[in-house]
Order: structure tokens, then sequence, then C-alpha cells
């Protein structure tokens, strides 16, 4: 099998946007009024009501339950941008809001779930239709290169031996791993055979994957990856 390392340094210049780091993502939440969470939606208190709901609201107060899982639900997304980087902000159904230096930023935080319902909005958006807006056309090829069905025709597929390859990383929280070129980064879901060539693999082993952890996802892919490249143990 493919040795691989753990690793922390990122392969990119590191830049400062406002107060914004890139490993630090920032969270913002607005000011809320007070609420009742009720399958996942927030519905405000009524003026009018008895004494007894008075009482459960104030035992509510004293004893906050935590917010249904669909609140934290990706609920929307902004791109714009700051000097030469794309920002990403990521809206969640209960109003908070988190910022991102990169799309590799992002993933470091997201689960698949959280990824999944990026993906669903984003093609609920926009279907295949490429958008006019640069920053979602790229967002947008990004998140169908990894979710649709890979075709071997597909232009993204030649580019691992037309340019340099500068990285193969991996992130767990979501299990997906990325191949850093020299102009662009080709996203893909670990737990997925994409149409990479048999040396653009032998490449990816030698380069070793970045941040790799011995998991069972993780594994599969060093292993599928030793397959395409034609590696015999």
């Amino acid at each position: 099998m493919g040795a691989y390392s753990k690793c922390g340094v990122d392969g990119y210049t590191e830049e400062k946007v406002g107060k914004v780091k890139e490993e630090e993502p920032v969270k913002r939440v607005g000011k809320r009024k007070k609420q009742k969470a009720r399958k996942g939606i927030s519905i405000d208190k009524s003026p009018q009501g008895d004494s007894e709901t008075d009482k459960e609201e104030s035992v509510e107060a004293m004893n906050p339950t935590p917010l249904d899982t669909k609140s934290n639900i990706v609920a929307n997304w902004k791109i714009f941008q700051q000097g030469e980087r794309s920002i990403y902000q990521i809206i969640r159904a209960n109003g908070a809001d988190t910022v991102y230096m990169s799309f590799g930023a992002m993933l470091k935080d997201f689960t698949r779930e959280d990824l999944i319902e990026l993906y669903r909005l984003v093609m609920q958006k926009y279907g295949t239709n490429r958008p006019e807006d640069a920053y979602d056309r790229v967002l947008w090829s990004d998140l169908r290169t990894m979710f649709d069905p890979p075709l071997n025709e597909d232009a993204i597929w030649s580019l691992p031996l037309q340019q340099k390859m500068i990285s193969w990383r991996y992130y767990d929280k979501c299990a997906v791993h990325c191949l850093t070129l020299e102009a662009c980064n080709i996203y893909m879901l670990a737990d997925r055979k994409y149409p990479l060539s048999k040396d653009a693999c032998q490449v990816m082993l030698k380069m070793k994957l970045l941040d790799g952890k011995m998991n069972e996802v993780c594994y599969k892919l060093l292993k599928m990856i030793e397959k395409q490249a034609g590696v015999k143990k």
C-alpha cells in the first residue's frame, strides 16, 4: 500500500484578508428574539398565552434544549471577492453564518451531510445550466465533479498529466480528497472511483496523501488508487 503522511501544511500562501484567517472560520450570529424551536423551524413567541404557558417558557429559558439538527443545516451560500481571493460565506438555517477563506478551508469544517446539502442547493438553483457568475461557476463545477457521474471524456481528467501536480490532500471530516495542480484543484469523494489515468495515480502515490488518517475510508481510498495505478501487492 502506498505510504502516506500526516501534514498540517496547506500548500497555499497564507494571506490576511481583513481579520479573517483561513484556518479559523469566523462564525457570526445575529441578534435573536426569544423563540421556541419546533421541528427545526424558529417560531416567534406569541404575545398571548396563559400562565401555564408562561411557566413552561420560563423553564425552557432556564434549561435550554439543543436546537433541532435541521436548524444547523446549510441554508444558503454567498461567494464574494476580497483582493484576489474568493471568500465563501455559508449561512445555516438557524441564522448563523461562517466565512471561509477557501473551498479547502470549508472542507476541513464540513461534514459529508453539509457537502451534500450545499450540492443540492447549488443544483436546485442552476441545474446543468452553467452559472454566469465566475465564482458560482467554480463552485458549481467543483461540486458537479464530485457528485455527478464521472465521464471519461470530461476534459478535467486529462489535466493531471498536462499540469504539474502540487499536492494530494485528504479531508477527513467529509471524506473528500483533492488533487492540486498548477492551475486548478480537482475535488473527489473518497468513496467513489473517478477516471484518473494509471500514470496520474502512480504520481499521486509517490507524492503521498497529506492529512491521511488511518481509518476505513482513507484505507479504501489508498487501495483504490493503488489498483488504478496498477500496483501489485
